[in-house]
């Protein structure tokens, strides 16, 4: 049976807990709601799991290529909240400390980090799990690659092919098409979910669409033969990299242990205070154990 090899989208973790989490603050006026659900969330997901190996990937807060490709990308978007990156910084080292091998690499997104590790060659030796909410990322699922949710639900190849209507294959031809609101990159007018599905369904890809548009009739046909450029701008836009320069040794990323001492340190700092609880009982537990095995050794 294959090792585990947990990768966790860490910036989609804590922004969606951002939005959700109720307002919490320490004495000295600190931000901690967020970080407080996302470092539950990862404790259950790897308890659950139990990876073998596993890394939590963050975006790198600096522009990436897909702003230099396109200035507009994700330009409907405001800016970070300070109490977010706060928050998103502290999350990192937490997870340095859980042993959860954190990751931001510049002029990248998290996704694309995670596709290069899920994609990779190397990685045949493990089932890939990814811990994510971000649809893009159904374009990198295999037979050895799956999505989970912080549900524990499963996204495989079937799965995404009866979510979106298309193969993991088509997840990039089938959002160029339809366009990414959330990213503020515009697809063809008229050309929904279903629209979009169907045409690659029939069509085979986002090449043979174009290269075809003649046959598409109505005012459709007409939308995707006047924007032939901006479609293949914008699939480079939304095509994940496959290449970016990281470790891909699967060694690299084994589980390590969590710094007990450190974490318990962190934790009384944000005030959580049945985290630390918890964390202090683990230590006396083990050092109990140790030395119980020192004198009957």
């Amino acid at each position: 049976m294959k090792p585990t090899f947990l990768l966790i989208d860490a910036s989609s973790f804590i922004h969606r807990a951002f939005h959700a989490a109720p307002a919490r603050q320490t004495a000295t006026g600190e931000h901690v709601g967020a970080l407080y659900i996302s470092i539950k969330m990862l404790r259950n997901l790897v308890n659950s799991v139990r990876p073998q190996y596993v890394t939590t990937v963050f975006d790198h807060p600096g522009i990436t290529f897909r702003h230099q490709l396109y200035p507009e990308y994700k330009a409907n978007r405001d800016p970070k909240p300070p109490e977010l990156v706060s928050q998103i910084d502290r999350l990192r080292l937490v997870s340095g400390a859980m042993g959860l091998n954190p990751l931001m690499i510049k002029n990248v997104e998290a996704d694309d980090v995670i596709a290069t590790l899920a994609g990779d060659e190397a990685q045949e030796s493990a089932q890939c799990l990814i811990a994510t909410r971000d649809k893009d990322l159904a374009a990198v699922v295999s037979k050895d690659v799956s999505l989970i949710d912080k549900d524990g639900g499963i996204t495989d190849v079937t799965s995404v092919s009866e979510k979106y209507g298309v193969p993991p294959r088509l997840i990039t031809d089938w959002l160029t098409l339809k366009g990414d609101d959330s990213d503020n990159v515009p697809g063809i007018q008229g050309c929904g979910d279903k629209k979009a599905a169907a045409l690659l369904n029939k069509f085979g890809s986002l090449d043979k669409i174009i290269e075809s548009s003649r046959e598409i009739k109505g005012v459709l046909g007409e939308r995707i033969q006047n924007n032939i450029d901006q479609l293949n701008k914008m699939k480079a836009i939304i095509a994940l990299k496959y290449d970016v320069p990281i470790i891909t040794d699967l060694s690299f990323y084994s589980r390590r242990n969590l710094n007990a001492e450190a974490l318990i340190e962190c934790f009384d700092e944000l005030e959580f205070s049945d985290m630390s609880a918890k964390l202090s009982s683990y230590l006396v537990n083990r050092q109990s154990n140790s030395t119980a095995n020192i004198n009957t050794g």
